[in-house]
């Protein structure tokens, strides 16, 4: 199986603990079915690629409460 670069990691590790959890879910997912995908930090957030084209990525969007 893939693995994410060390860039996806550290924007994970950057998130809180719950949402560290699950960035860290979604790129293992990601991973998982997309092996042959390169994968980096792309415009500030983890994104995967294939030959060259990005497929698909993920960003924490924090929402505040009025």
């Amino acid at each position: 199986m893939a693995t994410h670069s060390k860039g996806i990691s550290d924007y994970n590790k950057s998130k809180t603990t719950e949402d560290n959890l699950i960035c860290d879910l979604l790129a293992k997912e990601i991973n998982a079915h997309l092996s042959e995908a390169e994968n980096k930090i792309w415009h500030g957030h983890p994104v995967w690629f294939l030959d060259g084209n990005p497929i698909t990525a993920y960003r924490l969007t924090v929402m505040s409460t009025p």
